[in-house]
Parts: C-alpha cells; structure tokens; sequence
C-alpha cells in the first residue's frame, strides 16, 4: 500500500498570504488549500509531525481507493495551490522550502508523472533566482536587472534536467510550459541573450491550455521584448477589447504596470511614470509597490 504525505501547516500558510498585504492571487490559493484540506480532513487518515517552526502540525495521507495517489482531484489542487504560494510570493524562503520538499515527496511517488515532475523544475528554476530576487533593502529587483552570478547554477541544472526529461513525453501539460519558459530565461547569461520569440511562442502555448489573465499578461511582456513594444501594446489592446484585463479588480493592476513598461520601451516616460504610480496604488505588496513607485520616480 502506497502512502503519499501531504504536509502542510495552516499557520504557516496565512502567514505567507498576510506578509504586507495578501495579493489577491495568494488569497485565492490560500482559499483553495483550505477547501483542500477540509476535504482530507473528511476523508483521509492523520499523524503528527514537526514542521515550518511550528511544534506540531496536521499532517494528512490521502490515498486512492487503490493504494495509490491518482493524478487527478486532490492532487491536481495541491499541485496547484504549492506553485501559488511558491511561485507567486515575495521573499517566504520557509514556505518555498516546504512547497518544494512537498513536490519532491510527489514526484517521488509518481515518478512517471510527466507534471508532477514539470512542478518540481519550475520551483527549483524559480527558487535558483531567490538571492537575486531582491536587494539589500528588500527591494524588488526584475528580471533584466539582477546579478545573474547570484543565481544558483545547481538548482538551475537541477530544473533544467527534470524539465528535459520529460518534454518529449506526451502532451504537454500547463506545469511543462512554464518549466520550459523558466529554463529559457535560465539557460541566458545576461538579458540581452535571451531566447524571447521562444518565450513568445510558450507563453502562446500555454495560454491555448490554460487562458487566464497573468499568462496573456506575460505573453504581452515577451510579445514586446521579442518584437518591439508597438506589437505588444497592440496585443495588449487586442486582450482588453476581448477580456477587459483593464477592468478587472483582479487582472488591473498588473495591466496597468505591463503597459508602462511599454510604453517606457517606446519613450512614453510621462504616460508611463502615470500608469506605474496606478499600478503601485492598485498592489497591497509592499515590496512590488516600492518598486513601482521607484520606477515612477526615476521617469519623472
């Protein structure tokens, strides 16, 4: 009989999502595992255990009727619900640690699971940019301005290697992708090298599979950075006419700091110092508003 433990401390979750201000993302990741974790509270089997700091956590096993964690259900949401927090929040090197050991707990029990797998690359790959991530004073520091020496070559050829493993397996699935778009940015020894139409035609890819606002919003990005500002501001106008990401209380606020980045690509440094002051208004993170208003003061 096959046990997969998926441990996990509520405490330690709203703590994340709370630092500064929960952005709106985390708040419905956090949503999500709680309804989660209801749901294996009512059916699965528990024990007890140490973890995150805490002195004892709930730590649930959840097993299919045969034996065996399914790939489908549960283990699609907590699959999910640890890309959320790891992936998505701002300096919680305790929760991404755990997100990470949880993957590595999953990919060991289904091996052959080509997203479980595609999961763990991604964290690894997103996790190999954390010291570079942000500056002395907690600053955020983007993509195209961090000290790439800082990055971690082993986890970068530890997620590199996972995400060659299996990309030729079957259909690729959402987790596949975004390992791949990392691995691109990874595998760049400065901005400048960076593979973009690549990453244009991936995040193209991915948003067919899954069409949420942040993956149009970052198709947007590489659009621009791959052929010029003027395509991705069309695109992005193209994307509000059908989806209203403009509108959205959700999708707003990254909208309006996409397009000032590029309208600062076209020279538009009075439209766009305006929108990224909007944009840092919109962001309960404090971090990623001290960096808007930053930009926006350097514009004028």
């Amino acid at each position: 009989m096959k046990y997969l433990l998926l441990s996990y401390t509520l405490a330690a979750a709203w703590d994340a999502a709370t630092a500064g201000a929960p952005s709106e993302e985390a708040l419905a990741a956090f949503a999500e595992y709680q309804k989660f974790e209801q749901e294996l509270t009512e059916t699965g089997e528990f024990v007890a255990s140490e973890g995150l700091g805490h002195p004892v956590v709930s730590t649930t096993v959840r097993r299919a009727a045969d034996g065996v964690v399914a790939t489908d259900g549960p283990f699609a949401e907590l699959k999910e619900v640890l890309a959320s927090f790891a992936v998505r929040e701002l300096a919680r090197v305790d929760l991404t640690r755990e997100a990470i050991r949880l993957t590595r707990m999953l990919h060991a029990a289904l091996p052959d699971d080509a997203e479980a797998t595609s999961l763990l690359a991604l964290m690894l790959l997103t996790d190999s940019r954390r010291h570079a991530r942000t500056g002395a004073d907690r600053e955020l520091v983007p993509l195209d301005e961090q000290d790439r020496t800082r990055w971690d070559p082993d986890l970068i050829r530890a997620g590199t290697e996972l995400i060659d493993s299996v990309w030729n397996r079957g259909a690729a699935g959402p987790y596949r992708l975004q390992a791949a778009i990392a691995a691109v940015h990874a595998a760049a020894a400065s901005p400048e090298e960076t593979d973009w139409p690549q990453i244009a035609m991936l995040y193209l890819w991915l948003e067919r599979l899954t069409p949420t606002a942040p993956i149009r919003l970052s198709r947007v990005v590489a659009v621009a950075q791959a052929y010029g500002p003027a395509r991705g501001l069309a695109l992005l106008d193209d994307l509000n006419t059908r989806h209203h990401l403009d509108l959205d209380p959700l999708t707003r606020q990254r909208e309006r700091a996409v397009r000032a980045h590029l309208l600062q690509m076209t020279g538009d440094t009075a439209s766009a110092a305006d929108l990224y002051r909007q944009a840092a208004a919109l962001t309960g993170n404090q971090v990623e508003q001290r960096y808007l208003l930053g930009k926006a003061a350097r514009l004028g």
